[in-house]
């Protein structure tokens, strides 16, 4: 599985490549922007489960990646 998450870009260089969109199950991250445009680039949006710590963690950590990536 491929992780990506920071450009529309980047996901042509992954084609064929099963993209992964994590997220956690906050209201603007299930919306309906933003769930349509995961489908658009054919990536996978992914929800993390409910009362599973972990799964949130790993979402953060990807959000504040996003933020500092240098442009």
């Amino acid at each position: 599985m491929q992780h990506i998450s920071y450009s529309t870009d980047a996901a042509h260089c992954f084609a064929g490549k099963l993209l992964v969109l994590y997220a956690n199950n906050g209201a603007t991250m299930k919306s309906q922007t933003l769930q349509m445009k995961p489908h658009e680039l054919n990536i996978t949006p992914f929800h993390n489960r409910l009362r599973v710590s972990n799964d949130n963690a790993y979402a953060e950590s990807e959000f504040r990646t996003l933020k500092y990536v240098p442009q």
